[in-house]
């Protein structure tokens, strides 16, 4: 049975109908999101992981190859293919920073017009739409991910959700066009991509019994999703010399046993946020209402929800999650879920006025309970923006120091961006005898931090280590960053670090130094900076 008031939505005049009704509630969710998350999180550039895949995108476009030093080997340390050829193809313009941006807004954009629709599909309501894209505010993080770190994120959440919209609208033209499509897209969007497409495969095969048609649609996307993964594997091995990018052996040197404990403490974290923790529990109790009312046309997407949210969970949990604030890799059920709420949500009280306005009053606390704790706690993802535009700075005073130098680093984007010698990452993302090194299995390191090998280091002796933003007087040097320390084997502390580096210092800059370099240094104006290895501090990224 289906709720209808408005317009039937399957024809083509309530498609285009649909998109009027939206365009409004969107541009004012993206205006008011645009201005709260620019004032909170100030970005410049993105974060600094993204700074990663626009180096690569910049030596692509030109013309040096797939390499993170101009002239050096290559190696893949950007995590989707795709968004890095999307941000190669951005590079091509006068502004790139801006047209990557401009391309985020779109993904954002499109995601959210795809949820209303799916609402609207389910009930046959138009303002079923209007309210999912009202539900947007109450995840302002949402929109701090995937309007401006520039990540590949939001590509990857738009493509979850043009698939699960031919699960909730699996009727008119184009569908087998689209399941192609995304089956070829997926895989090379993100590693988990292919997972996801025969997952969905494999779901919609075993809904045959509902609707053949529908069932058809798996085959296509099984075989262009497999098609994908082994051309993308084929191509890794003819030019990097290996099957998966360089980020896969990077993050693979901690235990099994330790990552999974992370993701599971990753998912804790997520669900240690009352607002996710309404999603969650909103979502199965509303969608399980709506399914046994039989009020929903396509009842099927409310399983295929489900599954995703239980399939991402097993996934991440035994990857290990991220270290990033914000939870982004269970950001994409937010757009997966709100349809359900708007729905159940009118379901329940479309009989009385009375009741939409105190609701629609009860919709503005919401927003207002979001908004404020973001705006007061968002201080772990503003400082994602704070490392890439801070290594920047340090990028180009490190060129004043001498462009002739090695330089090894932890956060390895923006230096990059702004460096113009050789760079050395020490995490091995972007250095592939340092990701592919014997690492011990350690659990002691944050996700994705555990790959350093001290050996490799000592082989490639960089000329500068670890420089920062500070200064000679900046009083910081009787104490050793508790960071580098914990992700770095205690490197600081180690003999043959200490015989074989100084301090060094400037009025913005301090670093180590080989002590062979000391003496130029000495005579361009630098400064030995006092360093006494005692007390340990929680350092910076």
């Amino acid at each position: 049975m289906t709720v209808a008031t408005e317009t039937n939505p399957r024809t083509n005049d309530a498609a285009g109908a649909t998109l009027r009704f939206l365009w409004l509630p969107l541009v004012l969710t993206l205006l008011f999101q645009t201005v709260l998350t620019a004032w909170v999180l100030e970005p410049k550039v993105g974060i600094d992981d993204a700074s990663i895949t626009q180096v690569y995108a910049r030596h692509l476009t030109e013309g040096h190859g797939f390499v993170y030093n101009i002239g050096g080997e290559r190696v893949e340390g950007s995590t989707s293919l795709l968004w890095t050829l999307l941000n190669a193809g951005a590079f091509a313009t006068p502004h790139p920073i801006a047209a990557i941006t401009l391309a985020c807004f779109f993904l954002m954009a499109l995601t959210m017009v795809l949820s209303a629709k799916i609402a609207v599909a389910m009930s046959g309501r138009l303002l079923a739409g209007t309210v999912t894209i009202g539900l947007f505010n109450v995840y302002p993080y949402f929109f701090g991910w995937n309007l401006w770190s520039l990540m590949d994120t939001g590509l990857f959440i738009a493509m979850i959700m043009g698939l699960s919209y031919i699960v909730a609208v699996p009727s008119g033209r184009g569908r087998l066009t689209a399941i192609i499509a995304l089956g070829l897209l997926l895989p090379v969007t993100r590693p988990e991509g292919i997972v996801v497409a025969l997952a969905a495969a494999l779901f919609i095969r075993v809904a045959r019994n509902q609707d053949g048609a529908f069932a058809r649609l798996a085959a296509p996307l099984a075989m262009s999703a497999l098609l994908s993964f082994g051309l993308a594997t084929l191509w890794r091995l003819a030019y990097f010399g290996y099957p998966f990018p360089n980020t896969f052996y990077a993050k693979v040197s901690v235990s099994t046993a330790g990552q999974i404990t992370q993701g599971l403490a990753y998912l804790r974290g997520s669900l240690s946020d009352p607002f996710n923790v309404a999603l969650v529990v909103m979502f199965v109790m509303l969608g399980a209402y709506l399914v046994r009312r039989n009020v929903i046309e396509r009842a099927l997407y409310v399983v295929f929800v489900a599954y995703l949210w239980i399939g991402a969970v097993g996934v991440y949990t035994v990857l290990g999650g991220d270290h990033f604030a914000g939870n982004r890799f269970y950001q994409f059920l937010i757009p997966l879920m709100l349809p359900v709420l708007a729905v159940g949500v009118l379901h329940l009280f479309h009989s009385s006025s009375a009741i939409r306005a105190v609701g629609l009053i009860g919709f503005c606390a919401l927003v207002l309970g979001s908004t404020v704790p973001f705006v007061r706690y968002a201080g772990g993802l503003q400082d994602e923006f704070r490392i890439a535009e801070r290594n920047i700075r340090i990028g180009h005073l490190l060129n004043d120091v001498g462009s002739q130098y090695t330089v090894a680093t932890i956060p390895a984007g923006g230096i990059r961006l702004s460096y113009d010698g050789k760079i050395y990452d020490v995490l091995g993302l972007n250095w592939i005898e340092m990701a592919h090194a014997e690492a011990e299995l350690r659990t002691d390191v944050p996700k994705n931090h555990g790959s350093f090998v001290r050996a490799v280091f000592y082989q490639a002796m960089p000329d500068i280590a670890f420089a920062r933003g500070g200064s000679c007087s900046d009083d910081r040097g009787s104490v050793l960053n508790g960071f580098r320390m914990a992700i770095l084997d205690r490197l600081e502390a180690d003999a043959r670090f200490r015989e074989s580096y100084a301090s060094m210092c400037s009025p913005a800059l301090v670093f180590f130094a080989r002590h062979e370099i000391v003496p130029d240094l000495l005579a361009d104006g630098y400064h030995v900076y006092p360093t006494v290895f005692g007390t340990q501090e929680a350092g910076e990224n």
